[in-house]
């Protein structure tokens, strides 16, 4: 990846009084700060050369912060979330709406998006409604393997069928509204440079396969009342540093974080009473285990095989320690 070092310490170094003034949390949703009407990758550009550098910022010296080989607008995204506010930057499409999705009508008359269609942009943004029909989900492999890199669904969808984004290679941001409950198998699976991920708080599975292999998924925010996490749901997240699972879930599935190299701390709930196998398999940066139960119940605890093969020198803390 190509970081120019004078690059980087202009950014570190010279923040002004502008940037001090926009606060992570006020960037958790990025607004149309170039005024064209869209919310684009090029309002990350904006944001970095008016608002946060106005004076020192130079396009001209930016590198390419995503490693693809150019300099793109995509770049100042990318430099956005993992450099300057890698914990709460989330790129959102606010408008305007996608057109020319496909879609097909359940019996009620509700609108389920199917695919693509004629739409061809990066920011897909799905509308609460098409030809007239709420919508109220997207379909099995709707947009699969397409080229969008940011992702918006409008309030009032329920419902992500499974595979809908799998190996959607480009996407970088998704915003969920509160109104998803259900999030199928393998929904954003292989999805290479996906940073993060806030699940609703309506949704109570996280299910199988769902993260597999998004390498570049640095955070995942689980929601309290999730009370099953699927096998294989993290597996080959190799930027994952750490997790909370909520006092709901009672088991760790097969393989469920198999191969998060860079994951260190776990946090697990007093009522998890099975680790399944190859749980934490390969996860070889794993330093600490926080239990919320006892000493006693972690040793007693059933464990599958290899549930922690090749994780180094971890340790286990309990509540009575």
């Amino acid at each position: 990846m190509k970081k120019t070092t004078s690059v980087i310490l202009a950014l570190i170094v010279t923040v002004s009084a502008a940037a001090l003034a926009v606060s992570a949390e006020g960037l958790s949703v990025l607004g149309d700060l170039n005024g064209d009407g869209k919310v684009t990758s090029n309002d990350a550009v904006y944001l970095l050369r008016s608002v946060l550098f106005p004076d020192t910022y130079a396009l001209g010296s930016f590198g390419d912060f995503n490693g693809d080989g150019k300099v793109t607008s995509n770049d100042a995204v990318y430099l956005l979330r993992h450099v300057l506010f890698p914990e709460a930057y989330v790129l959102k499409t606010a408008a305007p709406y996608s057109e020319g999705l496909e879609y097909i009508l359940d019996d009620d008359g509700r609108a389920w998006i199917s695919g693509p269609g004629t739409f061809d942009g990066e920011e897909l943004n799905i509308p609460p409604e098409i030809d007239g029909h709420p919508v109220i989900g997207v379909e099995y492999n709707a947009f699969e393997d397409t080229a969008v890199t940011s992702v918006t669904l409008s309030d009032g969808i329920m419902k992500i069928e499974s595979n809908a984004f799998d190996y959607c290679k480009s996407l970088v941001a998704v915003y969920l509204p509160e109104s998803v409950t259900n999030i199928g198998l393998g929904a954003f699976a292989d999805c290479s440079r996906l940073t993060s991920a806030v699940l609703p708080a309506g949704v109570t599975n996280v299910e199988y396969y769902l993260f597999q292999n998004c390498s570049s998924l640095a955070s995942a925010v689980i929601p309290d009342g999730v009370t099953f996490i699927g096998e294989w749901a993290f597996d080959g997240c190799k930027a994952l540093t750490s997790v909370s699972v909520p006092d709901g879930v009672t088991e760790i599935c097969k393989g469920t974080f198999y191969g998060c190299l860079s994951l260190k701390t776990v946090y697990l709930p007093a009522g998890i009473t099975y680790i399944g196998e190859s749980a934490f398999d390969s996860c070889r940066g794993l330093e600490t285990i926080y239990f919320a139960g006892t000493r006693a119940q972690w040793e007693n605890m059933e464990k599958g095989a290899d549930w922690d093969a090749l994780t180094g020198g971890y340790e286990v803390v309990c509540a009575d320690d």
